[in-house]
């Protein structure tokens, strides 16, 4: 879902007003903003997420407090993931970013994936490309022909603005370094109860089939975006999906570390029947590696009989 709302201003622009906010607030020293001002441009200029908002490898910690729960009966998780909060430069609109780097550090620990981010991006676990450099591998994705609607839907343009980005400018991306992804919609018609009780169920068979290997869900309402890691079964079977949010900031996920503050940092990312409330969701799995083929008939290069269309 892609938004052209907020476009005006840029990550560094944003950074910058709100660190001075912060600064005349309280919230950070002298010392502390030059520090960080200096930390972000080195990571920029690179090109690379300066780690801040990161807190890495939380899925044993989930499985270890999800066991420890009485109310459990069995849970299915993703492969590892780390959690990106959004921050100074991009609060109020890089939902979707901080998502794909969560996302990307799970890919990262599966080789035939992690090859793909290695060779195309340089990427590599601990070493996430940094939000404006998203938004120009957002730009690069549309240039080889991806996704033409929703490049002329912003204006095709996301480099230096704060426009939102969704499921397909992460797919694009994804696909431009031929990593096949898979979309599915979950939508409730009316205006009566809404129970997406169909989506909890293809979670629950997408994690539960996976035994472990599965690679978290990119999970796309209005106005926000979230990543679903694992899905709690309850005693009564009762279902938690749960879910790593960007606006939870580090020092609520690093309550996980703490044996007596985990079950608090567990109900921010447990999420019931009762929490969705949306007419309409979507979800992105990401499912293997393209041939080349199937990358050019992604592009638009190729029609679906397999001829060669317009590019």
């Amino acid at each position: 879902m892609t938004s052209l709302q907020g476009r005006q201003g840029d990550f560094r622009r944003q950074t910058l007003a709100n660190m001075g906010q912060a600064l005349r607030e309280g919230e950070l020293t002298v010392l502390d903003y030059y520090r960080r001002l200096l930390t972000l441009r080195a990571a920029e200029n690179l090109g690379v997420d300066d780690g801040s908002t990161r807190t890495p490898a939380v899925m044993q910690l989930i499985a270890t407090a999800s066991q420890a729960d009485p109310g459990v009966a069995y849970h299915f998780l993703s492969s590892s993931v780390d959690h990106f909060a959004t921050d100074f430069g991009d609060r109020g609109w890089g939902c979707g970013y901080r998502n794909c780097q969560m996302l990307l550090s799970s890919m990262c620990w599966d080789e035939r994936l992690a090859r793909q981010l290695a060779g195309y991006w340089q990427v590599s676990y601990g070493h996430m490309p940094s939000v404006t450099h998203l938004q120009r591998l957002v730009e690069t994705a549309w240039e080889l022909g991806f996704d033409p609607e929703g490049r002329h839907a912003l204006g095709g343009r996301v480099v230096n603005t704060c426009a939102w980005i969704g499921p397909d400018e992460i797919a694009s991306m994804l696909g431009s370094i031929y990593v096949r992804t898979k979309k599915q919609d979950f939508m409730i018609a009316g205006t009566g109860p809404r129970r997406h009780y169909t989506m909890f169920d293809w979670v629950l068979d997408y994690f539960g089939r996976a035994e472990g290997l599965a690679h978290p869900l990119y999970l796309q309402h209005q106005g926000h975006s979230r990543t679903i890691v694992g899905v709690e079964v309850l005693y009564g079977e009762r279902l938690n999906l749960l879910v790593l949010d960007p606006i939870h900031r580090p020092h609520q996920m690093s309550q996980l570390y703490d044996p007596d503050t985990a079950g608090e940092a567990m109900e921010l990312l447990r999420l019931s029947l009762d929490d969705f409330r949306q007419p309409y969701y979507q979800v992105l799995a990401v499912s293997g590696v393209m041939g080349e083929r199937e990358h050019q008939r992604s592009r638009g290069v190729l029609a679906p009989g397999g001829h060669y269309g317009l590019y």
